[in-house]
């Protein structure tokens, strides 16, 4: 029997799973935003809503939770550092080897108040989601392949459908249809790769007002972890 290889999928549908970011998606885009999945204060939800793997909707979430940004975590729990933060975040799953686990910061995420809900990994953060959506539909963009993980399947929406409903799977690999900007979760990650190319992306995303960075040439997918 043929073995059934996947041909390897276009740049503007996949994710790198590690190694530096830009270097991976060389040719394609120049520009790559890592915006922090935010916590959310969980206000009129119910923990137990939150517990294990039928959490709200997306758009439930952005109506009766607030975000609480990382630059608010580390005021409260004494983590010095977003990148202890991200560090912190991986250990907390045990998706680090031993050797690059940061045990304390784990410590501090478990001990938040039950009040703040810690993002999962690998899902598009609904307040991320919906700031960005916005963004690109306020710029004129209207529609957006949403696809998995390993670029085998998409469906077209309209992006006002995508902002009532919660379609974005886990580590979704989404683009516009001229392919110009492309939307990713690493799996692993509790942040999404924004990608694109020069004054466009950079626009939307000023107009989104997300937290993150932008990638320089050395940022790799475990970039906490550098």
């Amino acid at each position: 029997m043929t073995e059934r290889k996947l041909p390897r999928p276009d740049k503007y549908a996949s994710c790198p799973s590690e190694g530096k970011i830009l270097e991976y998606y060389a040719g394609t885009f120049d520009t790559v935003f890592v915006a922090f999945h935010q916590f959310y204060d969980k206000g009129k939800i119910s923990s137990k809503e939150f517990e294990g793997d039928n959490w709200p909707a997306n758009p439930e979430i952005r109506d009766k939770c607030s975000s609480v940004t990382w630059s608010e975590i580390l005021k409260i729990t004494g983590i010095p550092s977003l990148a202890d933060l991200d560090a912190g975040l991986r250990t907390y799953i045990s998706g680090l080897k031993r050797q690059f686990e940061n045990r304390d910061t784990a410590k501090a995420i478990n001990e938040l108040s039950d009040n703040i809900v810690i993002p999962a990994e690998g899902f598009i953060c609904p307040f991320v989601e919906g700031k960005l959506l916005n963004a690109l539909f306020s710029n004129g963009e209207k529609w957006l392949w949403v696809g998995d993980e390993f670029g085998t399947e998409r469906k077209l929406w309209w992006i006002e459908d995508l902002l009532s409903k919660e379609v974005i799977p886990s580590s979704a690999c989404s683009y516009i249809p001229d392919k110009s900007i492309s939307v990713t979760t690493h799996w692993d990650s509790h942040c999404t790769f924004i990608c694109g190319n020069g004054d466009k992306i950079r626009k939307i995303l000023n107009d989104a007002d997300l937290e993150g960075f932008y990638c320089d040439e050395n940022t790799e997918v475990y970039w906490g972890l550098h």
